[in-house]
């Protein structure tokens, strides 16, 4: 597994992803968000330390981020079938973030790796055309970025919050269940919560709630 340091010169540090107390039921959004914006926001907190990893064992070590980079870099890790190769087992590998606030990037490259993010601030882009399954549970927050024409499933549940920018051309399932919260940036007719009901800004109801950001 390789660590490789860099640093993003020139992008303020801070934004959404720094370190901060959150209100349940309270995400506030800038007008014209984007994928990219999220993303170079995340990239901006810190140094980045990029690990590849190889094998079940290197890329759950990989995920597991609870104490962060003792540098106070942000750790960025790229998922490919060398990580988790198509015999593997199917369980879902569990991702845990900093506790401090401080993302944790995955990258999901290729492949068709499980990931249930249990806690801290992850963000995930999902590019592999194999299909992406991602569960975002307990208190995680997390921004989902899904590549166009890549096909996503998504589940939010328990008290999780989640920004989800849905690429062009895609589709899949997005599930929210308990009191878990979404913000949807993307076309409503690709994606239904508990299908076949389909996304729609005035879904809300007691126990769960969808924004859409079309």
């Amino acid at each position: 597994m390789s660590d490789i340091l860099r640093h993003r010169a020139g992008i303020p540090t801070g934004g959404q992803f720094a370190s901060h107390n959150r209100s349940e039921g309270d995400i506030t959004l800038t007008a014209g968000r984007t994928s990219q914006t999220a993303l170079a926001e995340a990239l901006a907190v810190g140094e980045n330390i990029d690990r590849k990893p190889v094998g079940i064992t290197q890329t759950r070590a990989a995920l597991s981020n609870v104490r962060g980079e003792p540098s106070g870099a942000v750790r960025v890790v790229e998922l490919t079938w060398a990580s988790v190769p198509p015999a593997s087992p199917t369980n879902d590998f569990v991702v845990r973030g900093p506790k401090d606030g401080r993302p944790l990037i995955i990258l999901l490259r290729t492949g068709l790796p499980r990931l249930r993010v249990t806690s801290g601030n992850v963000v995930v882009v999902a590019e592999s055309s194999a299909g992406n399954a991602v569960t975002f549970s307990g208190e995680a927050s997390g921004t989902l970025i899904a590549s166009e024409g890549r096909k996503v499933s998504v589940l939010a549940e328990g008290k999780a919050e989640v920004e989800y920018h849905a690429g062009g051309g895609g589709w899949g399932l997005l599930n929210v269940e308990g009191d878990a919260q979404v913000d949807y940036f993307g076309d409503p007719e690709l994606h239904g919560v508990n299908r076949p009901r389909p996304v729609r800004p005035e879904h809300r109801d007691d126990t769960c709630r969808v924004t859409v950001h079309e």
